[in-house]
């Protein structure tokens, strides 16, 4: 008997084993890179140390609702970022950042960069959105302190995720802003227009925050239901595979 019931009970693991190999042999999900105009501020070619002035920046809109640019001395920029801001001369891609300078009080507001993007939320995708967030080095302009910074990534022109001023880092560099958020099937903003903002908050003294590498990837992940099933027919399986072993030992 005892031969009898450890054929029958490694049969039933041996066929759990591999209902559980089964279920969980799912395909591994892979990111896409959603596209993003002008991801690094790169198109305005400016030589060291230069900027812009108020001037269109290709594939970005000006995020104001604070009117805060009726401020003749605040400002948004692309800029070639010199040593004097980042020692070493290191910024996180290339050679320019996007800048919001405001002038105006703390607590007056924010405002700063949006890009409304081709793709839609769709359900059943992970999202990761990260930036490169800089702290220029202070300055006779830029004055001390940091005036706070806000990642957002929108649908439908409502803010579904966001990192509002999370991080601290020391002056002349950068940290990076991670923002994540997953669709699922009963989303309210399935099918609307995803959107990007990066902001100067205004939270804080200082007058500047840089942006840069802006990237949006996009991960397909597998529906829990479709697991649990799948683990449901596996253990259905170890079962029947029990059941039959038993039955066979039994006559015999």
């Amino acid at each position: 008997m005892k031969n009898i019931f450890t054929k029958i009970a490694t049969g039933a693991v041996t066929s759990t084993a591999l209902s559980v190999a089964i279920a969980v042999d799912v395909p591994t999900a892979s990111a896409a890179s959603l596209f993003i105009a002008n991801h690094g501020f790169e198109e305005t070619i400016l030589e060291e140390g230069g900027y812009t002035y108020r001037e269109p920046i290709p594939g970005w809109q000006i995020y104001d609702p604070n009117n805060l640019f009726a401020n003749g001395n605040s400002n948004y920029s692309v800029f070639n970022a010199v040593e004097a801001s980042y020692p070493g001369g290191i910024v996180a891609e290339g050679n320019n950042v996007g800048a919001i300078f405001l002038a105006n009080e703390v607590g007056s507001g924010v405002a700063g960069f949006s890009q409304i993007l081709g793709d839609v939320l769709t359900a059943g995708k992970a999202y990761t959105l990260k930036v490169n967030i800089g702290d220029p080095f202070p300055d006779e302009y830029t004055g001390e302190g940091f005036p706070g910074y806000a990642v957002q990534l929108l649908a439908g022109g409502q803010v579904i995720a966001e990192d509002f001023n999370t991080q601290s880092f020391n002056p002349g560099t950068f940290i990076t802003s991670t923002v994540s958020y997953t669709a699922s099937a009963n989303d309210n903003y399935l099918g609307q227009a995803l959107e990007i903002r990066l902001l100067n908050v205004l939270t804080g003294t200082g007058k500047e925050v840089n942006f840069d590498n802006v990237r949006l990837d996009a991960t397909s992940v597998p529906e829990p239901t479709s697991i649990f099933g799948l683990l449901g027919l596996g253990a259905f399986g170890a079962v029947s595979a029990f059941k039959k072993k038993r039955t066979s030992s039994q006559r015999g």
